[in-house]
């Protein structure tokens, strides 16, 4: 199905009776066509409940000194929602060799008398060697509604634990249909791997800063994943304003915003300015002294 309200495009399959959209409660879905595509190579289940999930947004949401307490209080616990994201993971062994050229920071004393002092300056020399590396399972969601930075913030997933894809796990959940190709993201993952191996060259060396720094790398053996990674999903108002939450449907980390009350914002500002006056009358008596 394919949601006319936001566009994500979702797999109900026969296990919802009155599909919504998972992502914005709209239920004005559209039956897409059925179109040819991967299939899941693993899923991971949901360890963590409906329930355990209600409890970790209540207890994190305690936590956000400016949120309001009708929030804390009144949290829409029916509207949170479990969805199988999309994921793919990549493994490679990598080889590259490398050439360029590296600076050591020093400090010389210059001049005399009082125009006497410290510079530092850069002493460069040339590098160059191979160096060879190991990415394992490095994981993109291709999803259209949650983004890599979401993945950080809700700490990834554990792929090792992935098992077999069987529809047998999808009964009560949604599961959401990848939108970006296997090569697009792999270019993805080829420049964060090519980020790692600069940086591991770069450690290799006794050095502080880099000129430059060219490198050619091949890769071996790769492989992917395609894994269904599970996340509790809420949308909800509040004053007229939609807000997003979502949780590690294997840790129970959280990632989302929540709306800030003017009243505990104004507190905190008017508590941070005396705070503030208070140290500068301080220091004001300690200089007159």
């Amino acid at each position: 199905y394919k949601c006319s309200a936001c566009g994500a495009v979702t797999e109900l399959d026969k296990y919802e009776t009155a599909p919504v959209c998972p992502f914005c409660d709209a239920p004005n879905l559209i039956k897409a066509e059925d179109s040819k595509g991967l299939r899941p190579s693993g899923i991971l289940p949901f360890t963590i409940d409906k329930s355990d999930a209600i409890i970790a947004y209540k207890k994190w949401v305690k936590k956000r000194i400016f949120a309001p307490s009708k929030l804390k209080k009144d949290f829409a616990a029916n509207k949170m929602k479990g969805i199988y994201i999309p994921c793919f993971t990549f493994s490679t062994e990598t080889h590259s060799s490398y050439s360029g050229v590296f600076g050591k920071k020093y400090t010389v004393v210059v001049g005399s008398g009082k125009n006497r002092r410290t510079e530092v300056r850069i002493r460069y020399f040339p590098v160059s060697g191979t160096h060879s590396d190991l990415f394992s399972d490095l994981i993109y969601e291709v999803s259209s509604k949650i983004t890599q930075k979401d993945l950080r913030k809700i700490r990834f997933f554990d792929i090792a634990s992935a098992v077999e894809y069987s529809e047998d796990f999808l009964p009560g959940f949604s599961q959401e249909r990848y939108t970006e190709s296997l090569d697009d993201t792999f270019h993805k993952a080829e420049k964060d791997m090519d980020e790692a191996i600069r940086r591991r060259i770069f450690s290799k060396y006794d050095a502080d800063v880099i000129q430059s720094l060219d490198v050619k790398t091949s890769y071996h053996n790769p492989s992917y994943k395609y894994i269904m990674s599970p996340v509790w999903e809420c949308h909800y108002a509040f004053n007229k304003k939609d807000y997003r939450m979502i949780v590690n449907g294997r840790s129970g980390e959280i990632a989302g915003k929540t709306p800030v009350s003017p009243v505990r914002a104004a507190v905190a500002f008017l508590l941070g300015a005396g705070v503030l006056a208070l140290i500068i009358w301080l220091a004001s008596l300690f200089m007159g002294q």
